[in-house]
This record gives C-alpha cells, structure tokens and sequence, in this order.
C-alpha cells in the first residue's frame, strides 16, 4: 500500500476556503508547509481535497490530488554510511575492541573512500570486533551493500559476519583472503526487512591472532540500496458511464521508476451502486516483469435495467502493491440512468369518476 505522510510530522496540516466574485475566472491557490527531517522514510504521500462547492458550483474530475515527496536524505536510513563525520544524531556507530574505543579508524591509504573505514581484527592476538547502527529500512529496499578487503590472513579460522537483527546475512573466512585483495562489494538481501521500521545491523569479527599474523578486515561505503519500483495509478480517476454501456475498461499506468518484477491488486468496492444489481463486482492482480512499463488493463461489467435510477456511484480501488511500489487514489465510476421515469399514475389529481358497482340479483 502507499506510504501516507501524517500531519504536523511530514506536513502542516492545512484547511481553507477559496473564494471567487461574480465574473472571476482567476486560479486560485493554497499552499501546504512540508517539514523536513534527517530520517529517510522513501516516497510518502498525502492529498489535497476540494469539497462543499456553494451557490451552484460543481467540482471537475480532479477534486482530489496526491502530492508525493522525495526524501533528500542521503544513506537511506544509515549515518554516516562512509564513517566520515560522526555526523548528528549520535552515536553514528556504536562498537568497541579490547584495545580500542571504537573500531573506526582513519587511514586514507586503507579506505575505499575518503579516510575513514570499520576495521575488524587485524590484531596479533585473539579478538572480537564489532560495529553496529539501527536504522528504519523502507518499503522499497531491496539490497545492503558494502565494500570488504583483507589486508593480510591469519588462520582459516578468522572470521567476519554480517547480522541484522540477530540472523547472518554474509559469513566471510580468513581461507578467501585471495578473492579481497582488494576492495569488492557484497551485497545483502534485505526485502524481508523492508518494512518501514528499525532493524539493528552489526559488523562482527573474531580473529585468532598469534605474535605473526592476524587478518585484518576493513570494511567501508556502507549503503542500503532503494528499488525505484515505480508507482501505480489509474489513467483517470473519474469516469462517466451509461447504464447501457456494458463494459468498462481501466487502465493502470506503472510510472516513477521500473525495477524488479512488481504486482498491484485490485476491487470494486460498493457506493451508491451495488454489487450484482447494478455492476458486477470484479477483483485482480496485475503483474509487470522488471523494466515493464506498460499499461494493464481490466474491465468491469455495468448492469443494465429498466428501472429509473438517480446517478450511482462506486469505486475501484489499487492495493496490496508488491516489490517496494506504491498506489494512488482509487477511481470512482459514476453509472448514468438510461431509462425513462415510469407513467405509471393514472389519476394524478385523484378526480375519480363515480364508481359503479356491479351487483348480481
């Protein structure tokens, strides 16, 4: 489902009346304050609703819209990803060796970037390192990636792990020293956390040092990869259909981003109009494979009778969307009467005429 920014959080909450004279045909606009924040939270949205039109006025098609926001936070979530700055709110990283406060060292030869890296290990005598940081992991994360090298090798027993909340995601010996000569990066499967909440990462090593050797493992550009899966919405949000039309087809767009393979469901849902009287109720998936752009359809079957109606409404309505995507506004369908009030008074001023009575002798 889509993210929903709340008020006095992510916005000021705003409400107002917009005013026109006789003959002004001007635009009108309001205007809505939107808080920052150094907390990565992904694509959020809120809408902007018109309502209550007076003196005759109508609302168009466009009544309601969504406003989506981009967080401008760097990191994803993760301070200080390099291990540069000890940027605010501390601690950026927590952790502790025995000989050491923190495992963060500053080298410019030794880093992958800039001067500051996790160094693990590295010292000639039995140790345990580690470093962790919590952070929120949005919807639509899809990868923790990082860059790992072992500056030298002690016994095949040295080892570094990777845990986020408790369970190890990458499990490295001192035996593959060879394949990290040099800086690579590992890549860590996080979907099952992307949930919008605060997961606890940990870099953990134990080293067997002697008076000879000890591997020493750096660790450095700590980031949480964003999928730019896309967002779902109808084509319109508002359709107009007779009674008599039978079908109606709708369109969902996949637009904002296009990665990994992604699905959205959908449902009728009854307003004014109901299920199996005036419409006949429909549910779905819609699928698209990674890259997919193009627009899915579906179509709904609209009841015809003879009855005389007054304008029936009901909604159609995206949910349930997978792979880090988020949906917009459902769409309303506004059903238009076809048929002709019924003549079925006879006497409608009640002047009867006498009534003869029809007796038998």
């Amino acid at each position: 489902m889509a993210v929903l920014q709340k008020a006095g959080s992510d916005y000021i909450a705003t409400q107002g009346t917009l005013t026109w004279g006789t003959g002004d045909m001007e635009n009108k606009e309001l205007i809505v304050q939107i808080l920052d924040d150094w907390v990565f939270e992904g694509k959020e949205s809120f809408s902007v609703v018109l309502s209550n039109p007076s003196n005759g006025a109508t609302l168009g098609e466009n009544s309601e819209m969504i406003v989506v926001i981009a967080d401008n936070e760097h990191g994803i979530g993760i301070t200080d990803s390099s291990f540069e700055s000890g940027e605010t709110p501390e601690p950026v990283w927590s952790g502790a060796m025995s000989i050491r406060q923190s495992p963060i060292l500053s080298n410019s030869k030794l880093a992958h970037s800039g001067n500051r890296f996790l160094s693990l290990g590295g010292i000639r005598r039995p140790i345990a390192t580690f470093a962790r940081q919590s952070f929120f992991i949005p919807l639509n994360a899809n990868t923790l990636n990082f860059r790992l090298k072992m500056q030298q090798a002690g016994t095949d027993n040295d080892f570094m792990l990777v845990l986020i909340d408790g369970n190890v995601h990458s499990f490295v010996t001192a035996a593959q020293a060879a394949d990290y000569a040099d800086y690579q990066l590992i890549s860590l499967d996080v979907d099952v956390y992307a949930d919008g909440n605060l997961h606890n990462v940990v870099f953990y090593s134990e080293v067997f040092g002697s008076d000879t050797t000890s591997t020493h493992f750096l660790i450095d550009d700590v980031e949480l990869r964003v999928r730019d899966a896309g967002t779902f919405q109808f084509s319109k949000t508002d359709y107009r259909v007779d009674e008599n039309s039978g079908l109606v087809n709708f369109e969902v767009a996949r637009s904002l981003g296009s990665e990994g393979e992604v699905s959205v469901n959908y449902m009728t849902s009854d307003g004014s109009a109901k299920a199996n009287f005036d419409y006949i109720p429909a549910n779905g998936t819609l699928t698209w494979a990674d890259g997919d752009t193009s627009r899915k359809s579906f179509t709904v079957t609209i009841t015809d009778d003879a009855y005389f109606e007054n304008e029936e409404t009901f909604k159609v309505s995206l949910f349930n969307p997978t792979g880090g995507a988020i949906t917009y506004l459902p769409a309303t369908i506004t059903i238009v009467n076809d048929d002709a009030p019924m003549v079925g008074i006879t006497d409608g001023s009640f002047e009867l005429n006498a009534i003869k009575l029809r007796t038998n002798n």
